[in-house]
């Protein structure tokens, strides 16, 4: 299919929660991807990330890789922009191992600076982590900036390929989650053309981008100052079939990675909204 889904984690049926049983049980479920969550730390060592690897070459299952929520690239505290720095380098160094491309990142809060001086500081940040990727020879990652939920925070759809376009698709190349677009426009995704509207936004930055798009999607709850927390697409708020038929439409491809509180099955029914959309 020109668009692969996969869980944010592993499944949860499994007890055991290991990166190699996911991986098998994705496969299992008829899902093809699957993003390792490193959001409490990146604990994973690097013999493990070689036989995580192994394991998704034998599955093909498509790896990316979440890093961890403690990162806050525009603190008024420089330790703690280091230390995020520390984490985000951190993560591409495993998932360059692991063979998980797209390394998923919430960049910041804005605090008390404009959206101006944020973008300029932005700017520095991910240049000095990109320094320190290439001086360490870490390859083949991507910084997936993410699209962010709450208002409070750095990551709109225009600043995230802002800066894709500033440091190239190659190096920077953002993740949309269109459950967190929906909750900081206060619902704004009511119809396929409001997904279209999107999709448009993302492709005008880089023609390539949309038939190598990497996707977050849930239903979600959120007030004025945006998300609040992930939902079951069930609520259809937003509604996926909205966006599959949009996909669909612009010709799309790449990965949707499910991360409603019901990972694997909501996962599934998108796969299968989307098959029929395509015929299939």
């Amino acid at each position: 299919m020109p668009i692969i889904f996969g869980t944010a984690g592993i499944p949860l049926r499994l007890k055991e929660r290991d990166a190699i049983s996911g991986i098998e049980c994705v496969n299992e479920l008829g899902l093809h991807a699957m993003e390792m969550e490193f959001v409490y730390g990146v604990q994973m060592k690097e013999e493990k990330a070689l036989e995580v690897r192994k394991a998704a070459e034998k599955n093909k299952i498509s790896l990316s890789i979440h890093a961890p929520y403690y990162i806050n690239l525009l603190s008024v505290e420089k330790e703690k922009r280091v230390a995020s720095r520390k984490r985000i380098v951190d993560s591409c160094k495993i998932g360059s191992i692991a063979g998980a491309r797209r390394i998923v990142v919430h960049p910041a809060f804005y605090g008390k600076i404009d959206k101006k001086q944020a973008m300029e500081e932005m700017k520095a940040q991910i240049g000095m982590i990109l320094d320190e990727l290439k001086a360490k020879k870490i390859q083949n990652t991507q910084i997936a900036l993410e699209t962010m939920g709450k208002v409070a925070q750095f990551g709109t759809l225009e600043e995230n390929f802002t800066l894709a376009n500033e440091f190239g698709m190659e190096k920077v190349n953002p993740c949309i989650d269109f459950g967190h677009l929906h909750a900081r426009g206060n619902g704004c995704l009511r119809t396929k053309g409001d997904f279209l509207e999107k999709l448009e936004i993302a492709g005008s930055f880089g023609k390539k981008y949309l038939q190598t798009l990497h996707v977050h999607f849930e239903g979600i709850a959120y007030s004025e100052k945006g998300e609040k927390n992930h939902l079951p697409i069930s609520v259809k708020d937003p509604d996926f079939s909205l966006l599959a038929a949009a996909l669909v439409e612009k010709g799309c491809s790449g990965t949707i990675i499910c991360e409603s509180p019901e990972i694997e099955n909501d996962a599934l029914e998108m796969q299968k909204i989307y098959t029929k959309l395509l015929g299939g």
